[in-house]
């Protein structure tokens, strides 16, 4: 069930990207967001299901550093509508720091021939704790798969925090009340995915 789940994530992502239309650059975040949350959701079902050591051995830890881009995506996309202005601010930058310290800290993985990386993913199938021992650079591997939950809980509490900017500025308008419900309902949807 997760794999279709997966798979229509990605349906619909594609579908987001070929209608993005030059007026409304910002579901270019969204579009990011949505295919950095599809590539986790993968990976998980991959994870857990198994059954392909190479898929695994692509996926596992390669692409973790695109999960700590979800929450800046998500937070572009609201600021973004809210503010009705997509461009990025030069202390945007800011945003990308775990990011860039999350790839350095697996840099010793990502160059790793593929053959290691697929006796590291028959170690994980073995004992999924294993998958804390990527080799780290910086972060040791419980801290950083703790980090990643954890920051994307900050940026959804930031996003609340423009909502409620926004709905104390302009709740009076129709256009800004639908604006304003998109918004609540991604949050809370996102919300509460993080957390269960």
């Amino acid at each position: 069930m997760q794999l279709y789940v997966s798979l229509f994530g990605f349906f619909v992502t594609f579908l987001l990207l070929v209608n993005i239309k030059a007026t409304n650059r910002v579901n270019i975040f969204l579009f990011l967001f949505l295919l950095s949350t599809n590539i986790y959701n993968l990976a998980i079902y991959a994870t857990l299901n198994a059954q392909n050591l190479k898929f695994m051995a692509v996926i596992l830890v390669n692409f973790s550093p695109l999960y700590l881009l979800s929450g800046p995506l998500l937070y572009f996309y609201v600021r973004g509508i809210v503010n009705d202005n997509s461009r990025l601010q030069r202390s945007d930058i800011l945003h990308f720091i775990p990011f860039i310290i999350y790839t350095i800290n697996i840099g010793n993985y990502l160059f790793t021939s593929f053959s290691f990386k697929q006796r590291f993913v028959a170690a994980v199938i073995e004992a999924p704790s294993k998958v804390l021992d990527f080799d780290p650079v910086l972060i040791p591997g419980f801290l950083s798969h703790i980090l990643r939950p954890v920051i994307s809980l900050i940026y959804v509490v930031l996003c609340f925090v423009l909502l409620y900017q926004f709905y104390n500025r302009n709740v009076s308008h129709s256009q800004s009340k639908i604006v304003y419900r998109w918004l609540l309902a991604l949050i809370t949807i996102v919300f509460i995915t993080y957390t269960v």
